[in-house]
């Protein structure tokens, strides 16, 4: 488990240096640009049909465990077969996956950018104040 913290502070600094610095300016700058303008809201509106969602949903469900999944099995595949450069790149990928999913909440506390609604949370127009954005992350973390 101490795998995925391997040099974690040295990645964090890559991820926020050199030129990773301009894809993160242009990350940020495209999606205020998509949420100000209401595409992101017409988008979300237009994808909550059933037809949609019922095409949709194995993606989806497809998309939320592959990533961990695969993980996983990249981790049970290196130890049986005693591969180290298959146990390290499935830590390596853990790492991503986390540090991932905490820049992606915090830009999103930052540009406006709610996530999807969970159950039973019913969603308005995600143009709303920014300070809601940024509730929603904390509360994540």
């Amino acid at each position: 488990m101490t795998e995925l913290f391997h040099k974690l502070p040295r990645n964090v600094i890559t991820i926020f240096s050199g030129r990773n610095l301009l894809y993160h300016a242009v990350a940020i700058i495209l999606t205020m640009i998509i949420v100000m303008s209401g595409f992101d809201w017409s988008y979300y509106v237009s994808t909550r049909g059933d037809a949609f969602i019922r095409f949709a949903r194995p993606a989806i469900r497809l998309g939320t465990i592959m990533p961990l999944l695969s993980i996983l099995i990249l981790l049970i595949v290196g130890e049986a077969s005693k591969n180290r450069r298959i146990i390290t790149t499935a830590w390596a990928l853990g790492q991503a996956a986390l540090l991932g999913y905490c820049i992606s909440c915090c830009y999103k506390a930052f540009t406006g950018r709610i996530p999807p609604p969970f159950r039973g949370f019913r969603m308005s127009n995600i143009q709303s104040p920014f300070y809601q954005c940024s509730r929603f992350c904390i509360f994540v973390f």
